[in-house]
């Protein structure tokens, strides 16, 4: 085939000289030749070999170190895309049937690999799947080989309904995670008067609390928040009594920061009772009122750090 296409070419080449005396031959068959063997050239090396190579080397590989999102899914659809374009050139053929059933075969198992490779699932999703396959699987202890050996991937719609609910847990947690970053990373604005640390502002704690709630809710009425009811209950009590403490504590700073100097306008016992209970604890417990109100409803961090001591 190279050398007919050479003397073509030189034959060419010296029927120009004639011009318009004699015009160039044409070989058609030849050229339907070059287009057919580098069709069978393309199977051959950037289909059938390379494929043979990439496979027995994501079979063998450690599932842990399988790249499925990337070489695997770009690989694949490469060689499918060449194949493709060669079944367009040479038709129906054996060699480019078997090849193409291969290369559909794992595309078609991509995204149970990909729901494998979730970084979402836990020790009992793990089991949860073993139990659906029917096989110990664990990512650092399996290869792509042997889930096709075990009959993987007619399970895909099992492993992709475990994943699915995996994902869903980790959302929740990632709420559960923001939930306690809100109280425990936040700092108070507080300024002294008259002796007792003051917040400046109680619009913070307020909308942390409402948000608070809000996601509470939202994670209690999740159907995947089973496994975290006894975290939800508890950080419920929190949140509760720090919107009780908010209030209270509010109550008392107003008060407080109500006066020129300290206890200048304490009203007199006799008209105000309540009140005056109120500026006398204020006076015999001071500052450590302020600090153990804030301490026992409101996690500890969300305290200014000079007072956490």
């Amino acid at each position: 085939m190279y050398s007919c296409a050479l003397n073509h070419s030189s034959l060419s080449y010296e029927e120009s000289y004639f011009g318009d005396v004699c015009s160039p031959t044409e070989y058609p068959d030849l050229e339907s030749a070059e287009v057919t063997l580098r069709a069978l050239e393309t199977l051959w090396q950037g289909c059938v070999e390379r494929w043979d190579r990439l496979y027995d080397e994501w079979s063998a590989a450690n599932f842990d170190a399988l790249d499925v999102a990337g070489e695997c899914s770009r690989s694949t659809a490469d060689v499918h895309r060449k194949l493709q374009a060669a079944r367009e050139v040479l038709g129906e053929n054996p060699i480019v049937q078997e090849l193409h059933d291969k290369v559909t075969t794992m595309l078609d198992n991509i995204p149970c690999l990909l729901d494998l490779k979730a970084t979402c699932l836990r020790e009992r999703h793990w089991r949860a799947i073993s139990e659906a396959i029917n096989a110990d699987v664990r990512p650092h202890k399996i290869t792509m080989g042997f889930l096709e050996q075990n009959g993987a991937f007619a399970y895909a719609a099992q492993v992709a309904r475990i994943v699915r609910s995996a994902e869903m847990e980790h959302q929740l947690d990632g709420l559960v995670e923001d939930l306690k970053r809100s109280w425990t990373e936040n700092r108070l604005d507080m300024t002294p008067r008259h002796g007792i640390s003051s917040v400046r502002d109680f619009t913070q704690l307020h909308e942390t609390v409402d948000r608070s709630l809000t996601t509470l809710r939202q994670l209690g009425s999740s159907q995947y928040s089973t496994a975290m009811r006894a975290q939800l209950l508890e950080w419920f009590q929190i949140v509760d009594g720090a919107a009780a403490a908010v209030d209270v504590i509010q109550a008392a700073q107003e008060k407080w920061l109500r006066q020129d100097m300290a206890l200048s306008s304490m009203a007199f016992e006799e008209e105000v009772p309540l009140t005056f209970q109120l500026f006398q604890t204020l006076r015999y417990a001071g500052i450590p009122y302020i600090i153990i109100l804030l301490q026992h409803f409101i996690p500890i961090s969300f305290l200014p750090a000079e007072r956490r001591s």
